[in-house]
This record gives C-alpha cells, sequence and structure tokens, in this order.
C-alpha cells in the first residue's frame, strides 16, 4: 500500500520480466502459457500479501485490449496488448493515462519504457528487486500463518474428549 492506504498498482512488462527471471530459457512446449501461469503464481504473492493491484502486460495477438482476471478479482488482471501494439506501448499509456502514477511501480529492464514511465510520474522496479518483493511477500504470509496456529509445539489432534 502508499501512504494512508493507497494501493500501489504494480504494473509487469511480462516477456521482460520473464526472460530476466530465465523462464523462457525453463520452458518448452507451451511455452507462452507455461511462462504466463510462472509469472501468474509468482505475482499472486504480491497482490495477496501486500494487497498491490497487479497487472501483467503480454504483447498480443488480437485486435483490442484483451483482460483477463484469472483469478476472479479485478485487481488481479493478465492484459494482452492488441497486435497493433507492443505491451510496452499498453504500459506507457496506462502510465500517461493514470491520475496518480506516483503509486504505479512498473516491472521491467526496458530501456525506452523505463526512461517514458519514469518521465510520466511511475516508479521503475527492475526484475531482480520484483523478485525479491514476491520472495518477501513469501516470507510475510509464512510467517502470518505460522502465527495463526500459535506455538508450532502445539499439535493437532484426533481425539474427543471423553
Amino acid at each position: 500500500m502508499g501512504k494512508a492506504g493507497e494501493q500501489i498498482h504494480l504494473i509487469v512488462d511480462g516477456f521482460n520480466v520473464a526472460h530476466a527471471w530465465g523462464l523462457v530459457k525453463k520452458c518448452s512446449g507451451d511455452w507462452i502459457n507455461e511462462i504466463v501461469r510462472t509469472l501468474q503464481e509468482e505475482l499472486k504473492e504480491i497482490h495477496d500479501e501486500k494487497g498491490w493491484r497487479v497487472t501483467i502486460a503480454m504483447d498480443g495477438k488480437g485486435r483490442k485490449i484483451d483482460r483477463l482476471h484469472p483469478f476472479g478479482d479485478d485487481s488481479f488482471e493478465l492484459l494482452y496488448s492488441p497486435s497493433s501494439l507492443t505491451a510496452d506501448a499498453v504500459i506507457e499509456q496506462m502510465v500517461s493515462g493514470d491520475a496518480r502514477p506516483e503509486l504505479i511501480r512498473v516491472g521491467t529492464e526496458d530501456r525506452a519504457v523505463l526512461h517514458s514511465i519514469e518521465a510520466g510520474g511511475a516508479e521503475a522496479i527492475s526484475p531482480a528487486t520484483l523478485k525479491d518483493e514476491v520472495l518477501a511477500a513469501r516470507r510475510l504470509k509464512r510467517s502470518r500463518i505460522k502465527n495463526s496456529f500459535g506455538d508450532s509445539k502445539n499439535t493437532f489432534t484426533n481425539q474427543i474428549p471423553l
């Protein structure tokens, strides 16, 4: 979250981050869907634990922008650009058209996108820093779960007191 409950919007340059994280090398066959699934799973940690709105922007093939909500939540979006635009151009338009660009974080290493979004008032996050955010969210989740069960020495039993 930003100041006093303002929601951070994380926009991820999907293919750029996938390359930086080494996902493209690990994929085979249905590699695009495999990359998208992995990005969704990783970035859902940030969405759920930090309360950030997340958009994964990917290059698309359709005539218009295709917006999907894979987890049934409007605050987690998978966006495919139209074939007439790159995902980079859509990201730049999202930043320039936002009333509060200072609440936007863009995950990318693309220098052209970096210059554009920073000039528009958004903050860039490198793929390495983004991975650190995922790991921090994961640690937060584990801690929250552990604390919800209390002392780990207390185990559950399947006994009914008589």
